[in-house]
């Protein structure tokens, strides 16, 4: 969506050269000439350039966005978050003496009545 500032394989700067390339492209030169203007010589930049795609405006129209009409009141949702039931913490470094296991519950079990 937007040109990195630096090519993620060898580390140069090359979002500064991103206007001029782009520019030229949509004039209807060639990508080849014009990577070779601005200087652009190993392939990694040569590739970060040409498989770069303008993607912005055509996210734009997906995002949902909330403008409330003149006579609507804007309300704030609560937010619930429901309880998470998770494991109890278990110290691995604590060790159970010989013969404890069986005096140990490994979880609470509830009798039925």
């Amino acid at each position: 969506m937007i040109i990195p500032i630096r090519c993620i394989t060898c580390g140069r700067p090359i979002s500064s050269k991103w206007d001029d390339y782009n520019n030229a492209v949509l004039e209807g030169k060639d990508a080849k000439k014009v990577l070779d203007d601005l200087g652009v010589k190993s392939y990694c930049c040569r590739n970060m350039f040409i498989t770069q795609r303008e993607l912005i405006l055509d996210i734009s129209k997906f995002k949902k966005r909330f403008v409330p009409k003149e006579d609507e009141e804007v309300v704030e949702a609560e937010i619930q978050v429901a309880p998470v039931e998770s494991e109890p913490y278990v110290d691995a470094e604590k060790t159970v003496p010989e013969g404890a296991e069986d005096e140990m519950p490994l979880s609470e079990e509830k009798e039925e009545p």
